[in-house]
């Protein structure tokens, strides 16, 4: 009800933004933006840190000995790949993909279940860049996706969706559709998401609905049940994001450059493309948390198993939200690491033991043969 209210809300706002000029609309957005999306204790003062000892069940980087240690990262070159004709018709026609083997883009993949790799948004493929070859040390196969209107995907067929069924609307927007799309144009029957910030939320969502296709999770710096700092107050934050996904297109060179201003203050990179800054739009609408806490239901009810990670100097989710996430999960988490620094890209700092430990658990998911030789891609 609360989303359907804002829908109305923003039509009644933009009907009246039409009226004044794009200055005004400028200043207005900016205001709005900085403060819905922001936390108020970024303006002021940086995010404490947050001490105290872990609930039982969740490892610390000491107790497993871990050390901060990434080597080169992977050289990347996405390919665009048919997604041929299935059921998801706002998927474009084509999406930029990376794989371990040329096999699996080509739909023949024949051996272990292989990782699905989930970006979060702004995001792409390369996010994962100091991860991937310590996978291919380990010879778990991989597939990254760039979703659609990010990294070097196009955008998708239908970019506007404020009236579909709630369910539907946040599974098109956070991308979960696109995972499936995937899936299914290189005939991979069940994989092991891998997913990084929203991309997790991507992730739970369809470990809850599709569980039967997900053999294990590994949700790395991901969101949680309950809006996390970065996007309180929420209710506020998603009509923002319905104001910028529902103005005229002739107002986006005005609007986008607020948007990306406030991205970067939060700590993403400065050079975000404006279809990136679009696509975080929707998909911070769709973030829905109710939604997130079935899905987390679903997933441990259904027997799907989870690899947890995440810092505790990560300064756009407190660590209160990712231990709440591992609590929601219960026994579904075979693994869960609190890490002392890092931040919101655990994945570059931590890129050895974080690909050490996916390995020994990707072994243990079923369906998974005994490892093959490692091989470089």
């Amino acid at each position: 009800t609360l989303t359907s209210l804002s829908s109305k809300i923003m039509h009644g706002v933009i009907s009246i933004a039409r009226q004044v000029q794009v200055t005004h609309l400028a200043k207005a957005c900016r205001t709005m933006l900085r403060t819905s999306i922001m936390p108020t204790s970024l303006h002021t003062r940086r995010i404490a840190s947050q001490s105290g000892t872990p609930p039982h069940g969740i490892k610390t980087a000491a107790e497993l000995d871990w050390k901060p240690a990434y080597g080169e990262p992977a050289t990347l070159q996405p390919r665009q790949v048919p997604m041929g004709i299935h059921r998801y018709g706002p998927v474009p026609e084509t999406l930029a993909l990376c794989a371990s083997h040329e096999s699996i883009l080509m739909g023949e993949w024949k051996g272990d279940v292989p990782a699905v790799f989930v970006h979060g948004s702004p995001g792409n493929c390369h996010d994962f860049k100091y991860l991937l070859p310590e996978l291919d040390k380990h010879g778990v196969p991989w597939v990254t996706i760039d979703l659609p209107g990010q990294g070097e995907s196009p955008l998708p067929q239908v970019d506007s969706h404020i009236a579909c069924p709630a369910a539907e609307c946040a599974e098109l927007h956070s991308g979960g559709l696109t995972v499936a799309g995937v899936m299914d144009a290189l005939n991979i029957p069940r994989g092991m998401l891998i997913a990084h910030s929203v991309g997790g939320a991507v992730a739970l969502m369809f470990s809850g609905l599709h569980r039967q296709r997900v053999a294990g999770t590994v949700l790395l710096s991901a969101p949680s049940i309950e809006p996390h700092q970065g996007i309180r107050p929420h209710f506020v934050s998603k009509l923002s994001s319905h104001f910028l996904c529902a103005i005229p297109r002739s107002w986006h060179d005005v609007v986008l450059p607020q948007a990306r201003k406030v991205l970067t203050r939060i700590g993403f990179p400065r050079n975000i493309k404006d279809n990136e800054v679009m696509m975080t739009m929707h998909r911070a609408r769709s973030l829905d948390f109710g939604m997130q806490k079935s899905s987390a239901q679903r997933a441990r009810t259904g027997g799907v198993p989870f690899l947890v990670a995440y810092a505790t100097n990560d300064k756009i989710i407190e660590t209160a939200r990712f231990r709440e996430l591992v609590g929601a999960l219960g026994p579904a988490v075979k693994l869960a690491v609190e890490l002392p620094d890092g931040g919101h890209v655990i994945q570059k700092l931590w890129a050895k033991d974080l690909g050490s430990a996916i390995h020994q658990f990707h072994r243990t998911l079923p369906g998974v043969k005994s490892q093959k030789e490692p091989h470089s891609s």
